[in-house]
């Protein structure tokens, strides 16, 4: 028998098959606005974030862009293995620090997140 066929079972049943299970990248947008005076400090909380989130598990993209016509405006674009990567990471060590900046400092002046997909639909 090839070496990638399962054996048959001694009582002649069929082993079920595996199931393939088919994660589904989780993508997002994270737009900040810094209070004005504010930028310096929060480029440096989501560069510091952004440092410690690429080696999480799952993380497959996460990078920081600023405005080129507004160093008040940030980008953040993450992407994710699966819901269950996202979540762990939000129960993060680091995650919980960048929050307590974020909305313990004057830094932060708005901020939107978008769930983000491909234009032609999910993957």
């Amino acid at each position: 028998m090839p070496p990638h066929r399962q054996s048959p079972r001694a009582d002649g049943a069929r082993r079920p098959a595996r199931r393939r299970e088919r994660l589904v990248s989780v993508r997002l947008a994270a737009l900040f606005v810094a209070t004005p005076g504010g930028e310096q400090r929060l480029r440096e909380v989501l560069e510091s974030d952004a440092r410690s989130t690429q080696s999480e598990e799952g993380a497959e993209r996460f990078e920081l862009f600023v405005s080129a016509e507004d160093a008040r405006r940030l980008v953040l674009i993450e992407q994710w293995r699966s819901q269950e990567d996202l979540d762990a990471h939000k129960l993060s060590d680091h995650r919980n620090e960048t929050h307590a900046a974020l909305h313990g400092e004057d830094i932060l002046e708005d901020l939107e997140i978008w769930i983000c997909e491909p234009r032609d639909g999910p993957a």
